[in-house]
């Protein structure tokens, strides 16, 4: 059995001066703990239990970039906007940017400046961005709504399947979070993202979160509103808004099912029913 890491002094003030929070939410001080020892990890939570702070403050305590491999451009932007007014140094790349967008983002990683980097597959896997980010010291590679790299890596985005490769190239370990993996679902992440080397993935799984999910869900409309006004002129822009869609009523079904039963296995009773 492992040892339970622990968590450096500094974390929870930095949880407390940058993000607000006065303690951690169920499982994340396990997981940012597990994440700071190193090695592969595997987090899977509910909707809204706080998957990304298991990266984000990582690269608050340690020195370096970590990569945030993001399937949809608005939650990329949602991300940085929240963390760009808390005074982190985030930036991302994406196709929809402008020119001035695009050129504070390569000054950022230029200079090393940012601790955070948002990136789709698409765009890691181009030479050019890799060029660009030999220059830092990249610490992480966080694998955001992992669940992609299953569903959607063998067939509509075939480039998740090169971020074990890149992760191996870069010589760092994989975060991978996500809310929806069932035990064949989890085995598959584990093994197209895994390097297969000394320290296999550490799978941690929470589900105890009920009391951070029963916030008023946000409206429909405004979620796809959002989303498409982020992703207007995209090829993808109709299948990232059904995604980011399926990730809104995942959460308004988790809520129901959390208040309404007193079965824990979540995770797995939403990979059975609704994908």
């Amino acid at each position: 059995t492992r040892r339970m890491p622990a968590l450096p002094p500094q974390a929870s003030a930095l949880l407390k001066s940058v993000f607000g929070y006065d303690a951690f939410r169920p499982g994340q001080a396990e997981i940012i703990a597990a994440v700071l020892e190193g090695g592969p990890v595997l987090a899977i939570m509910p909707t809204g239990s706080g998957k990304s702070m298991c990266y984000q403050l990582p690269a608050m305590i340690e020195e370096g970039l970590t990569v945030v491999v993001s399937p949809l451009i608005a939650l990329m932007r949602d991300q940085l906007q929240a963390l760009t007014a808390r005074g982190v140094a985030a930036t991302t790349l994406h196709s929809m940017q402008d020119d001035e967008e695009a050129s504070a983002a390569f000054v950022s990683l230029a200079s090393g400046r940012a601790r955070l980097l948002y990136v789709a597959p698409e765009r890691l896997i181009q030479p050019s961005t890799q060029e660009l980010l030999r220059k830092n010291r990249i610490r992480l590679i966080a694998v955001d709504e992992a669940h992609c790299v299953s569903h959607w890596g063998h067939d509509f985005r075939p480039d998740y399947l090169a971020l074990r490769e890149i992760a191996a190239g870069f010589g760092v370990s994989v975060l991978a979070v996500t809310a929806t993996a069932g035990p064949r679902t989890r085995d598959e992440i584990a093994r197209l993202l895994d390097d297969q080397g000394a320290n296999p993935f550490r799978v941690q799984a929470y589900r105890r979160a009920a009391d951070t999910l029963r916030n008023t869900p946000e409206p429909v409309s405004a979620v796809l509103e959002r989303a498409l006004k982020a992703l207007a002129g995209c090829l993808v822009c109709v299948l990232c808004a059904v995604a980011l869609l399926f990730t809104h009523v995942r959460t308004v079904v988790s809520s129901f099912f959390f208040q309404n039963s007193n079965r824990a296995n979540i995770g797995e009773y939403m990979s059975k029913k609704i994908i």
